[in-house]
């Protein structure tokens, strides 16, 4: 049998944001037909400014939410979760989130 790497597919919402950070949250990897196969042990969630075409990403985590600091001002940002099979492997990443940071006041 062949592994299929869990598949988040739902993208991320966003609860805050401000003139330098995001925070998101997103729903938790489930075990339903064409989601992948589990357990899956964590997520890695990524991020862009819409004007790069360089992913960076946050440490592995097991939690379900994140902050994302140190952004600019008024930036568009794309961010995408992925959810960690317990071997390791990371799955595919899930539908974008776009937001936009604050300006000098939110």
């Amino acid at each position: 049998m062949c592994l299929e790497l869990p598949v988040m597919r739902r993208a991320p919402v966003i609860q805050s944001r401000n003139v330098t950070s995001l925070t998101m949250r997103w729903r938790a990897w489930t075990n339903a037909p064409g989601n992948g196969m589990g357990p899956v042990v964590g997520y890695i969630v990524y991020y862009r400014s819409r004007n790069d075409s360089e992913w960076k990403h946050k440490p592995q985590t097991r939690s379900r939410t994140l902050t994302v600091t140190g952004l600019y001002a008024s930036h568009s940002y794309e961010i995408r979760v992925s959810a960690v099979h317990q071997t390791g492997l990371v799955g595919p990443r899930s539908p974008p989130t776009e937001t936009t940071t604050c300006g000098s006041r939110c």
